[in-house]
């Protein structure tokens, strides 16, 4: 969170708090109602303000990071995130709701205090950014297109046409005069290659991560790609398979798309495994539900992003030793977890 400024968080903490003591004076008489009490004091202790406030600052901390880390450098971008965020207060008072008995119109008034504190505390965080103009990266837009079913020859299982991502051309964007101006995205771009040459894609930008995995159906694939003509597995001598993770709109088909072929390891499968017809080589992974590539590290050229993780190592194969060079987790983490989380927030934004 470089640069940012420790008197804005401030600012936020204080307005936040303010905010929710108005917000509770105005329903303190309905809180009484509804918890059969005696009109509820507006202010309360020290110890509960500063409680308060420290919360507020907390939750300003975590916004301005995700603001940082996202990119977002405009007044209705982070308004935004602050109503995203808002979901999880929410479904914490809904739960209190359903399971704990708490009146509604009692969980809906917390629930409102929280979306103003979030939406304020957002709106402040957002108007200093866009105010010192402190953008971390270009933003980048993507669309795509469905591909059209192709029928493959190849004997492994059903294979599934994947959509196309198209296009991180030069965006216009109307300036303040009227005028259309372009926007270019991000300069740093990562290629995929298949063996021969024929099949080429390019990732925009910096990845979500890069890690290696060694869940039980990254095996088999890896078993299956081998398996195809002209194939070769793509996992390690441990048992693990390197990726690196793009979001879907920051990757685009330079030549050769039509060359690629999915398949899935079982017919139930939403995880599709794209192959280079041409020479038999593994390009990414496309899970159907996700918002991200998992390219192949075996097939990226040039600088490729250091590997930061390992996932699902308790299903590596017997026998393997784990590397202690980055960390690892039985599963697939909480940190794997919050970047793929991060980068859809990113995404709603169009950051």
């Amino acid at each position: 969170m470089q640069g940012t400024n420790i008197l804005v968080l401030v600012v936020a903490a204080v307005a936040a708090f303010v905010a929710s003591v108005v917000w509770y004076t105005l329903f303190g008489g309905a809180m009484a109602n509804l918890r059969d009490t005696g009109p509820a004091e507006s202010g309360g202790s020290i110890w509960t303000m500063l409680f308060v406030i420290a919360q507020s600052l907390v939750v300003a901390l975590m916004i301005a990071y995700l603001v940082s880390h996202l990119g977002v450098a405009s007044l209705a971008g982070a308004v935004g995130l602050g109503a995203l965020l808002w979901i999880f207060p929410a479904a914490i008072l809904l739960g209190s709701v359903v399971h704990e008995g708490v009146p509604p119109a009692l969980a809906g008034i917390h629930a409102g205090d929280w979306l103003a504190k979030l939406i304020l505390i957002a709106a402040i965080v957002g108007i200093w950014r866009w105010s010192s103009r402190r953008k971390l990266f270009a933003p980048v837009r993507g669309r795509a297109v469905l591909g059209k079913p192709q029928v493959s020859g190849c004997p492994t299982s059903r294979q599934s046409m994947l959509f196309w991502p198209v296009g991180t051309a030069p965006i216009s964007k109307r300036g303040k005069d009227g005028k259309h101006r372009m926007q270019t995205p991000p300069k740093n771009r990562t290629s995929a290659l298949c063996s021969c040459g024929s099949v080429e894609l390019e990732a925009v930008g910096a990845p979500i991560t890069s890690a290696v995995c060694y869940c039980e159906s990254c095996q088999e694939g890896s078993r299956q790609i081998g398996a195809l003509p002209n194939g070769h597995p793509v996992c390690d001598p441990d048992g693990g398979t390197a990726m690196v993770l793009y979001r879907k709109d920051r990757v685009e088909f330079s030549k050769g798309s039509r060359l690629l072929r999915g398949y899935k390891i079982t017919d139930e499968s939403s995880t599709n495994r794209v192959v280079a017809t041409c020479c038999g080589s593994a390009m990414y992974l496309h899970f159907e539900k996700g918002h991200w590539f998992s390219v192949y590290r075996t097939a990226l050229r040039g600088a490729v992003p250091p590997l930061e993780m390992r996932v699902h190592t308790n299903s590596r194969p017997a026998g393997s030793d784990l590397p202690n060079d980055v960390p690892g987790s039985p599963a697939y983490g909480l940190k794997l977890m919050a970047k793929l989380f991060a980068a859809w927030i990113a995404m709603l934004l169009r950051r």
